[in-house]
């Protein structure tokens, strides 16, 4: 899939919490989010309009929450998980705001990368068909066969 693609599927499929996600679907979104989150944040220092651009972050974020939350709760369908584990990496998050726990962060952190990172599941599962990806490679060669065989 491509990346652009992949995020204009995932802001269409924006509260779609059934279904499946690739692993390159979830992880590219991931990228597309916290790389616009980076870049509002950097130029709101460096252009020094931190008042406007710091409302546009807020509702990037706001407007990204359910596609995010559904993409990664696909992505754990996708992995024969239920939609519950996106809620495990929650708690030490949570933990971590407390004074000397701060170290949690990096647990929360951990789960979340083993979580998304979880292979797919290869067969039919109670959350949908297995997802393929056609290579273009394979199309043609497809053409080819048939242009033979007509022959």
């Amino acid at each position: 899939m491509k990346f652009f693609y992949i995020i204009k599927n995932t802001y269409a499929k924006y509260a779609t919490f059934s279904g499946r996600a690739t692993r390159s679907e979830f992880w590219f979104f991931v990228l597309f989010y916290y790389t616009t989150i980076f870049l509002l944040t950097f130029s709101m220092f460096y252009f020094q309009i931190s008042n406007v651009l710091m409302w546009i972050m807020y509702a990037f974020s706001l407007g990204s929450l359910l596609p995010y939350l559904g993409v990664a709760i696909r992505r754990l369908h996708d992995s024969n998980k239920s939609a519950w584990y996106v809620l495990l990496p929650i708690v030490p998050s949570i933990v971590s705001r407390l004074e000397g726990l701060e170290w949690f962060g990096i647990v929360s952190l951990v789960i979340s990368i083993l979580l998304f990172s979880l292979p797919s599941d290869l067969k039919k599962n109670k959350y949908g068909p297995v997802i393929t990806v056609e290579k273009k490679s394979v199309k043609k060669k497809t053409k080819a066969n048939n242009k033979k065989k007509k022959k």
